[in-house]
């Protein structure tokens, strides 16, 4: 169950609004973590439209980009896939993904990157980058890169 509740990215909205409220679930090393390394996320697009702030509308429980939009200003740019609509959304500021050449089938393009972690029972499991449009979808290129415990013997 506990790893059910983890995929929702309203989870990222809980998480934001506890540190903007500097609640005493997090220590001040947390709340400086928080702060340093989480991308505001809500459950509503007001704080971003009353600061005319760029963000993102995404499902809470969506998968390879679908039903992703980037929202600046009345520029709106939207995923191919729209599977997702009728879900919960969350709303996270927008920061854009660097661009790196990477060699694919097609040659080598400038693509956008983006960098993934995925933890196992507490445990690293592995690091993902996919490289793709500005919204990373399931046509994107996946370059997964793994670690090998080595047993000294």
């Amino acid at each position: 169950m506990s790893s059910f509740l983890l995929q929702s990215k309203a989870v990222q909205a809980l998480i934001w609004n506890l540190h903007i409220e500097q609640s005493d679930v997090y220590t001040v090393e947390e709340h400086d973590v928080i702060r340093k390394h989480f991308l505001p996320t809500f459950l509503e697009p007001d704080f971003f439209i009353e600061h005319k702030l760029p963000y993102v509308e995404k499902p809470a429980f969506g998968r390879e980009g679908d039903s992703i939009q980037i929202i600046n200003g009345e520029n709106r740019q939207k995923s191919k896939q729209n599977n997702y609509h009728e879900q919960v959304m969350v709303y996270q500021q927008y920061s854009p993904l660097p661009m790196r050449k990477v060699m694919t089938p097609d040659g080598m393009l400038d693509l956008h990157v983006l960098v993934g972690s995925f933890l196992i029972k507490e445990e690293y499991g592995a690091i993902g980058v996919r490289a793709g449009n500005i919204i990373t979808g399931n046509e994107s290129c996946f370059l997964p890169v793994g670690l090998i415990e080595e047993k000294i013997t």
